[in-house]
C-alpha cells in the first residue's frame, strides 16, 4: 500500500498555481530529519509535495498558501507519486513527489520558537477559517 507520513519544516514559500479549470496547486519541499549514527549526525531528507485545491474553491491548496511558509513545521500524510521524463540531454529521469492528502501544524510556526501551534490555526475541514473553541467549566468534565 503506498502510504506516506511524515513531520518537517518547509524549506520555502508554497508555490500556488491556479489551474484553466480553476483548480489551486501548491508546491512546496519539506525538510525531514532521520537519525544518523549519532546524536549530532542526523541526515535529512528533502521531499517535494504537492497539494490540490477544489473546484469550488481554493480547498487544502488555499489553506497551506494562507497558513504555512518557510520554516514552519507540517505534518503530512499521502502518497508517493513518480513521474518519468526526459532531461534536456535526452537522460531519461524520474521525478518523486509527495501528494499530500491530510496535514496539520505539529510544532508550530517559525515566529512562534516552538510555543505550540499558531493561534489562528484553520480547523480540519474547515478552508481558511480560524479553529473555533467553546470554553468548558471544570465542572463539566467527567474526571
Amino acid at each position: 500500500m503506498n502510504h506516506f507520513d511524515f513531520t518537517g519544516r518547509l524549506t520555502r514559500d508554497p508555490e500556488v498555481k491556479t489551474l484553466q479549470s480553476g483548480v489551486m496547486v501548491a508546491n512546496f519541499t519539506v525538510a525531514v530529519d532521520r537519525p544518523g549514527t549519532s546524536k549530532d549526525n542526523r541526515i535529512t531528507d528533502f521531499f517535494d509535495c504537492e497539494v490540490w485545491g477544489g473546484k469550488d474553491g481554493p480547498g487544502r491548496a488555499g489553506v497551506i498558501q494562507k497558513w504555512f511558509h518557510k520554516g514552519d513545521g507540517i505534518v503530512a500524510s499521502g502518497v508517493m507519486t513518480t513521474r518519468k521524463y526526459q532531461d534536456k540531454d535526452g537522460h531519461n529521469r524520474t521525478a518523486y513527489t509527495v501528494r499530500v492528502n491530510d496535514f496539520e501544524f505539529p510544532m508550530g510556526r517559525k515566529g512562534d520558537a516552538g510555543q505550540g501551534a499558531p493561534q489562528e490555526q484553520p480547523a480540519p475541514g474547515q478552508a481558511g477559517k480560524p479553529a473555533e473553541f467553546t470554553q468548558v467549566d471544570d465542572g463539566d468534565l467527567p474526571f
